[in-house]
């Protein structure tokens, strides 16, 4: 079965990514003003809580399956095994997270909540038929999109044609699930031309127990970054609104993360592969260039953010959401880390069975976010929560690199890194001095100032990257990637 190069199935795996958020994303301007603040706040805070229950579903199954496909994409018979007993395993995680949601749901007494927990419940049952994982191991990534392009638009479709009222925030709720449920089903119409029918003797569901649960550990902890932070708003503030500023926040710069993370998804599948074939060199050469690259990206999109968030919010946002503004100036620094601790667990720690160490600086990182998260948030509500979220990060990024020390040249990585914050903040300053001269000379909107901040802060960086940094030659082995279907 022919490859696909590393660079296209990252660019189809970055549309993937970005199609799961932006379709809330597109209509988030028109939701922000239908649902106001406190609605968006009842929704993000729901769902926090139901995102324990859906990863109790999942446990450490897609990792575990993507991982182990990926060993075995010529072999259509162990791929097959792996793929049934992947789905047993799930029935049963799925079937015991449901039996403890139903539960959970008899304690509920706030009728708005109750109605938005019932509909979530099609999220929990989608996730046994979430079978994306088997296509990321395949390196097949070009399934995944084509079948949910269709299912998202008809989601935005739906949200503008049915939303029209604060009080169809159940409603909105009902299609942001429905869709997901739609197009994970959609994904099993391929299966049949990558798998074999497989005898009910011939399964091991239970034989990598041990396995998964290490897996699960990091993706457990991890969702104290992604959903925790906003079920402890919710319990401390007892503000819908302070949640509605936080999950608009972590929206905009989820977008952002979601081209930068695709990376780790896509290396998994071809670095796995290099180690069980004992290609030494192909693994540290793709690991060292992911890197620089994600470094590249990453610090001009962070300081970016920083530095278009006051125009950004009013015209995208509504007034109402001002303060979204200045959480984003905070927020917005995890996009330094986040991406390189991502690169560290799922492309050279997980793909080298290292995952344990993985899992460790995750829960270290999960402890941290939860102790600050307590303190700060308490008075300095959702301000407190992005700032639990940047030092946690940071701790997380520091522990991966010290279990990867071997694998990468961290000195001169980090050489590499701080030469490209420097740039970025030139940028930045740039873009505040070219703000400021436009608003004395020429009073324009907010959203028409954001198209020149970001053409003029991509000109800006890639001068000072090809001429001053001499990044070429990263870019040409980028090209040579490429060209050579690496």
């Amino acid at each position: 079965m022919k490859k696909r190069s590393v660079f296209e199935n990252y660019i189809y795996n970055v549309i993937y990514q970005i199609l799961v958020i932006i379709t809330p994303l597109i209509t988030t301007p028109y939701i922000s003003r239908i649902l106001k603040a406190d609605g968006i706040g009842a929704y993000s805070y729901t769902y926090s809580i139901v995102y324990y229950f859906t990863l109790v579903a999942g446990l450490g199954l897609s990792m575990y399956g993507q991982r182990e496909v990926a060993y075995h994409q010529n072999n259509i018979k162990e791929r097959s095994k792996i793929f049934f007993e992947v789905e047993l395993f799930r029935i049963m995680t799925v079937g015991f997270a449901i039996i403890c949601y139903l539960y959970f749901l008899t304690f509920i007494n706030n009728e708005q909540y109750k109605v938005l927990f019932q509909i979530q419940t099609i999220s929990i049952v989608s996730v046994l038929f979430d079978v994306s994982w088997f296509f990321q191991g395949m390196e097949e990534f070009r399934k995944t999109i084509l079948r949910n392009l269709f299912v998202k638009i008809i989601g935005v479709v739906c949200i503008f044609i049915f939303i029209h009222k604060k009080s169809d925030l159940s409603l909105y709720t009902l299609i942001l699930v429905g869709t997901v449920f739609i197009g994970n089903i959609s994904l099993w119409f391929y299966l049949p031309k990558y798998i074999i029918f497989c005898r009910l003797k011939e399964l091991q569901p239970f034989r990598n127990i041990k396995t998964i649960f290490e897996l699960f550990i990091p993706m457990m902890a991890t969702s104290v970054y992604n959903v925790l932070d906003k079920t402890m708003i919710g319990l401390i503030t007892s503000s819908n609104i302070e949640n509605g500023y936080y999950e608009q926040t972590t929206k905009i710069v989820a977008v952002t993360m979601a081209i930068l993370t695709s990376l780790g998804v896509v290396l998994l599948p071809r670095m796995a592969n290099s180690y069980v074939q004992g290609k030494k060199n192909e693994f540290k050469n793709l690991a060292d260039i992911s890197y620089r690259f994600i470094m590249w990206a990453s610090c001009p999109i962070c300081f970016g953010i920083i530095s278009i968030s006051s125009n950004l919010v009013p015209w995208f946002l509504g007034n109402e959401f001002n303060k979204v503004s200045l959480l984003l100036k905070i927020y917005a620094i995890v996009v330094l880390f986040i991406p390189l601790s991502n690169i560290a667990g799922a492309a050279i720690l997980t793909p080298t069975r290292r995952q344990n160490k993985g899992s460790f600086a995750v829960l270290i990182g999960a402890l941290v976010n939860f102790s600050f998260n307590l303190i700060l948030i308490r008075y300095y509500n959702s301000l407190g929560a992005a700032i639990a979220t940047i030092v946690a990060e940071f701790i997380v990024t520091l522990i991966h690199f010290f279990f990867i020390r071997n694998d990468v040249n961290l000195y001169s990585l980090f050489v590499f890194w701080i030469k490209h914050i420097l740039a970025s903040i030139l940028m930045a300053i740039a873009i505040i001095l070219i703000t400021k001269l436009f608003y004395l000379a020429y009073p324009i909107s907010d959203i028409l100032m954001n198209i020149i901040q970001i053409v003029f802060g991509i000109f800006i960086y890639i001068v000072i990257s090809l001429y001053f940094l001499h990044d070429g030659s990263l870019l040409n082995k980028i090209i040579n990637m490429i060209n050579n279907k690496e």
